[in-house]
C-alpha cells in the first residue's frame, strides 16, 4: 500500500483537459529530454535525484578532489579506477550510492545479479608519510551468493586514463602511444607509477579479453583515453550463503616506484580494516564535537551531517590552505564563503575558519576593499566586499576569540572606512555601482551589494564593542544610521512601481545587451541575493509589506519543480532556494519553510550533495557540466536546517544587544510531531553561548526542556507555535511568559515549559493535492529564440480524479516526493505520447 498511490493518476480525464485553455507550460511534449525515473530510481533504495550522480569521497585539505561517478568509479585528475562483474565484464552501476549511516563519507552501494549479490564499499583515508597530501582510496567488493545452488563470484577491476562520461579527470585527449604499463607487486604501474593495487590470486588482462604476458603500450592496442586497460579478475565459487570479499586500493596521486619508494611500502603496509576503522571515529568524531542536531526525519537528520561532510571535503591545501567550493568550482570565492564561515562557526568547528583568515586579509587592498578575484574574473569592480567583512567580522562574535579579533581588527577598520569613503562621495550615499560579472547580472547600484554591505558594518560594531574600541562605535553607529536611511530609501524609491517587489538593483540599473555585450536580455536580472531583506540582514522588519511582496514575486515568477531557477527560468538553481527559505521562516510562515526545505532536499543525490544549476525544468535531471557536490549548496542546506531549529534573530541583525532574541524550534514538520518523538539540539553553538533544548511530544503537546551557558543572555527566547496546532495552556518557570505574533516568549532564565495543544481540523488536509497544483500552476519559457525566449503563462492548475482521492497526510519529505514523481511521471508520458525516447542511463563499458 506503501506506493499504491504514487502512479495512480497518469492519464487525466478528458473533460479537465478541455476545461484549460493553455496547457503548454506544464506539457512534457516540450521537453528537450526526459529520463524514465521508474528504471532508474529504485524505491526501496536512498532517493537520488541527478540520474548520473557524482560525490566525493576524501579527507580535509586535500591537494584536489576524489569524484565517485554515478557508475561507482573513483576518478581523480591522473586516472580511474572502475570495475566490473561475470565473464562478460558488466560494468558496476552505483547510481544511488549512500554515505555509511546516512553521511559519514564511506560511499556504499550494492546491486543484485542472477543469484549473486554485489555490495561496494569505498572511502579515503590518511597513510603514514604520505597523509592528506596522497590518501589512499579503498574499495571492497563483497559478493554473497544468494541463490540455491553454488555460483561462481568474478569481479574485474580496471584503470581508464580518462573516463567520458560525466568524469572530472584532466586528460581529454587520447593516451599517448608510448605510455607503458605494466603489472607488478599486486599493482598495475603506468609509465613507472602505480595507479592501482589489486588481490592476491587474480587473473591479469592487458584489456578485456587480451590475457597480460608482460608491459605494453598504449599505442599496441590503440587505447583511447575511455578503454579499460590493466585489468585485474578475481573468481571465487561460493555456497548458497557464502560470501567473498576482494580489496583494492589507490592513491591520489600514481605513485613513483623511484622517488616514492619509502610511500609506496607505506601504501602497502596498509590495512582496510582498520583504515576503515579509523576513519569512521574520525568523522564521529569530527562531527559530533561541535554539538548536534536531531530530528526524526533521517533524510533530514542525515542531511545536516552531510552537508558539514560535504563542505569540508572541499577545502584543499594547494602549498597553503584555504577552503574550495567542491567538484565544480575548487577554487574560493567570497560570495560562498560568507556561509561556509557561518556553518563552521555555529557547527563548532572553527579550525576550518582558521586556514582562510590570511587568504581574506591578502586579498585586501590598500585602501581597505576587499576583492573577490575570482567571482569577478580579475576584473577591480564592486561585488563582495560585504559579504567578506561579515566573514572577517562575525566569526568574532561566535568565538569571542579576542586574540583572534585583535588580529583582523586593522583589516576591519579599513574595510569600513573604505565603506565610508565610497557612502559619503556616492550621489545616494550607497555603496558604488557595479558591472554584470555573475549572479544578478545588472550594471547598476546592487541591492545585495548594500544589504550586504549594511550587515557588515553591523558584526563590525558589534566587533568594536567586544574589543571595547568606543571610538569605532560612535564613529561607526553614526555612518550606519545615514547608510541605512540612504538604503532604505534606495528601497523606497526603487519599488515605487513594482508593487512593492525588491528588484536586483536600485534606482536605475540596465539590464541585456546595454549592460553588457554578447548578452542577452535572459541572461541578466537575476533574483540573487535581493530578497535577503530580513535574513540575515535585518534591513526590512518581517511586518514589512515588501518583504512579502518580494518573495512573492520571486516564487510566482521564478519557480519551477518547487525550487528557484536561474537565467529566467531556463535552469533550475538548487541552493538559491534557501535564500528564499531563510525569508519565509523569519516571517514564521512555516509551511511554506517546510516545502522549500524537502524540495531542496529533494533535489538532492543519495549522498545528500547539492548542485549549483544547469539542470532544465521537469527534463533529464542533469547537472552537468557543473557536477554535484557544490560546497556552497552544502553550507547554505545546512544553515537552514540548523537554523529551523536554533537561530539568533533581531536587534538590527545584534548593534542593538537587549533586542537579540534566540529563537527554538522555529520550523516543525507535523510528520515529526509524534508522541514519544522528540526535536532537539545538543551542545550548540550561539552567539550568547552554548544551549542545549529538547522538545518531546506527547499525546497533550509537548515538554521542552533547556539548559544554556550564555555569556551574554537573549533579550528573550522565543518558540513558534507549530502552524498546525492551536495553544490550550503553557506551564513554565521562566519568570516572564508572554504569547505573542505566533511565538510563546519566554524570559532568558527558562529551563522547563509544558505546552498544552490541539491539532487544527484539517491543517494537513490536501497536502498532496497542493503541491500538485503548485506544479501545474508553474510559468514555463519557451526557447525557440534562445536570445528573446518567451513566457508561457501557468493555468489555475487541475486534479484527476484519482488524484483528488489521495488521502490527507502530513508534510514530510515522503510526501513531496510521492506528488513530484507523481507529476513527472504525467510529463513524462506526454513525452512518450509525443514519440520523443527517454535518455538513457548506462554505466560506461568495458569496451
Amino acid at each position: 500500500m506503501k506506493y499504491f498511490f504514487l502512479f495512480a493518476a497518469i492519464f487525466l480525464g478528458t473533460m479537465e483537459l478541455r476545461a484549460q485553455k493553455d496547457l503548454r507550460a506544464i506539457d512534457g511534449a516540450s521537453a528537450n529530454t526526459m529520463v524514465d525515473i521508474q528504471k532508474i530510481n529504485d524505491p526501496a533504495k536512498e532517493w537520488c535525484y541527478s540520474p548520473k550522480s557524482t560525490t566525493v569521497i576524501g579527507v580535509p585539505f586535500m591537494p584536489q578532489p576524489i569524484q565517485v561517478t554515478y557508475d561507482g568509479a573513483i576518478v581523480t585528475k591522473d586516472a580511474e579506477l572502475c570495475f566490473f562483474y561475470g565473464e562478460d565484464y558488466k560494468p558496476f552501476m552505483g547510481r544511488q550510492k549512500t554515505f555509511y549511516e546516512g553521511w559519514i563519507p564511506l560511499v556504499q552501494f550494492d546491486f543484485t545479479d542472477k543469484g549473486l549479490k554485489y555490495e561496494t564499499e569505498m572511502f579515503s583515508s590518511e597513510i603514514v608519510g604520505a597523509g592528506a597530501a596522497n590518501t589512499i582510496q579503498y574499495v571492497q567488493v563483497k559478493v554473497t551468493n544468494t541463490s540455491d545452488r553454488a555460483m561462481k563470484a568474478i569481479v574485474s577491476a580496471a584503470t581508464r586514463y580518462a573516463g567520458i562520461d560525466h568524469r572530472i579527470s584532466s586528460h581529454k585527449g587520447p593516451v599517448g602511444a608510448d605510455v607503458l604499463f605494466e603489472s607488478k607487486n599486486n599493482a598495475w604501474w603506468r609509465d613507472g607509477k602505480l595507479i592501482y593495487a589489486y588481490p592476491d590470486k587474480v587473473v591479469l588482462q592487458s584489456i578485456p579479453g587480451e590475457v597480460y604476458k608482460g608491459s605494453f603500450k598504449a599505442g599496441s592496442l590503440n587505447l583511447d583515453a575511455s578503454a579499460a586497460a590493466g585489468m585485474a579478475t578475481s573468481e571465487k565459487l561460493l555456497r548458497p550463503g557464502q560470501t567473498v570479499e576482494f580489496v583494492y586500493w589507490m592513491p591520489a596521486y600514481p605513485l613513483d616506484k623511484v622517488k616514492d619508494s619509502a610511500l609506496v611500502k607505506n601504501f602497502y603496509q596498509s590495512s582496510f580494516k582498520k583504515q576503515r576503522t579509523s576513519t569512521i571515529a574520525y568523522w564521529k568524531a569530527l562531527i559530533g564535537k561541535g554539538g548536534s542536531l536531531y530530528v526524526p526525519e533521517k533524510r533530514v537528520r542525515d542531511s545536516y551531517k552531510a552537508s558539514l561532510v560535504h563542505l569540508i571535503l572541499a577545502t584543499r591545501n594547494q602549498k597553503t590552505k584555504r577552503q574550495g567550493s567542491g567538484l565544480p568550482y575548487d577554487d574560493l570565492f567570497l560570495i560562498d564563503y560568507v556561509d561556509m564561515r557561518r556553518l563552521y562557526d555555529v557547527a563548532g568547528l572553527p579550525e576550518f575558519v582558521a586556514p582562510n583568515v590570511q587568504w581574506l586579509k591578502d586579498l585586501q587592498t590598500k585602501d581597505g576593499y576587499l576583492q573577490d578575484p575570482v567571482l569577478t574574473h580579475g576584473e577591480d569592480i564592486m561585488a563582495s566586499h560585504g559579504q567578506a567583512l561579515v566573514s572577517m567580522a562575525n566569526h568574532v562574535i561566535y568565538t569571542r576569540d579576542t586574540a583572534y579579533a585583535r588580529s583582523v581588527y586593522p583589516n576591519i577598520q579599513k574595510a569600513v572606512q573604505w565603506m565610508l569613503d565610497k557612502h559619503t562621495k556616492d550621489l545616494y550615499g550607497l555603496m558604488p555601482p557595479s558591472l554584470p560579472y555573475d549572479a544578478e547580472m545588472i550594471k547598476g547600484y546592487y541591492t545585495s551589494h548594500n544589504l550586504y554591505c549594511l550587515l557588515a558594518l553591523r558584526d563590525a560594531i558589534r566587533v568594536a564593542r567586544i574589543l571595547e574600541e568606543k571610538a569605532d562605535v560612535e564613529k561607526w553607529l553614526k555612518f550606519h544610521e545615514g547608510y541605512k536611511e540612504n538604503i532604505l530609501t534606495a528601497i523606497d524609491v526603487s519599488t515605487r512601481y513594482t508593487g512593492g517587489y525588491v528588484p536586483t538593483g536600485l534606482y536605475h540599473f540596465i539590464t541585456g545587451e546595454k549592460a553588457r555585450k554578447g548578452f542577452a536580455e535572459y541572461r541578466t536580472d537575476q533574483d540573487w541575493e535581493n530578497n535577503l531583506l530580513v535574513y540575515p540582514t535585518e534591513v526590512l522588519k518581517p511586518s514589512d509589506k515588501r518583504v512579502i511582496a518580494t518573495v512573492d514575486t520571486i516564487r510566482k515568477k521564478k519557480y519551477r519543480e518547487g525550487i528557484m531557477t536561474y537565467r529566467n527560468g531556463m535552469h533550475l538553481h538548487q541552493y538559491e532556494t534557501v535564500n528564499q527559505a531563510h525569508q519565509y521562516l523569519i516571517l514564521n510562515d512555516q509551511r511554506q519553510t517546510l516545502l522549500d526545505m524537502y524540495h531542496i532536499l529533494l533535489h538532492n543525490g543519495s549522498t545528500h550533495e547539492g548542485f549549483e544549476n544547469m539542470v532544465e525544468p521537469w527534463a533529464n535531471m542533469d547537472p552537468w557540466p557543473i557536477p554535484a557536490p557544490h560546497a556552497w549548496a552544502a553550507a547554505k542546506t545546512g544553515l537552514l536546517l540548523r537554523n529551523m531549529l536554533l537561530l539568533e534573530y533581531g536587534g538590527e541583525a545584534g548593534i542593538r544587544d537587549n533586542e537579540r532574541n534566540l529563537y527554538l524550534f522555529s520550523v516543525l514538520s507535523p510528520s515529526w510531531v509524534r508522541t514519544g518523538e522528540h526535536v532537539g539540539v545538543t551542545n550548540a553553538l550561539t552567539e550568547m553561548g552554548k544551549i542545549n533544548a529538547d522538545m518531546k511530544f506527547t499525546e497533550q503537546g509537548a515538554t521542552v526542556s533547556i539548559k544554556s551557558n550564555f555569556h551574554t543572555p537573549p533579550g528573550s527566547i522565543k518558540i513558534a507555535i507549530p502552524y498546525f496546532v492551536e495553544l490550550k495552556q503553557v506551564k513554565t518557570n521562566a519568570k516572564i511568559y508572554k504569547e505573542k505574533n505566533g511565538y510563546m516568549v519566554f524570559s532568558p532564565d527558562v529551563t522547563e515549559i509544558n505546552i498544552s495543544w490541539i491539532y487544527k481540523p484539517d491543517t494537513q488536509k490536501d497536502n498532496f493535492q497542493q503541491i500538485l497544483l503548485s506544479y501545474r500552476r508553474e510559468n514555463n519559457l519557451d526557447w525557440t529564440d534562445k536570445e528573446n525566449p518567451v513566457i508561457i503563462k501557468g493555468s489555475n492548475g487541475f486534479l484527476a480524479e484519482d488524484e483528488k482521492r489521495i488521502p490527507a497526510a502530513p508534510l514530510s519529505f515522503s510526501l513531496v516526493k510521492q506528488a513530484f514523481l507523481q507529476e513527472y511521471q504525467r510529463r513524462f508520458d506526454q513525452y512518450i505520447k509525443a514519440g520523443k525516447q527517454p535518455v538513457i542511463i548506462m554505466p560506461q563499458p568495458a569496451k
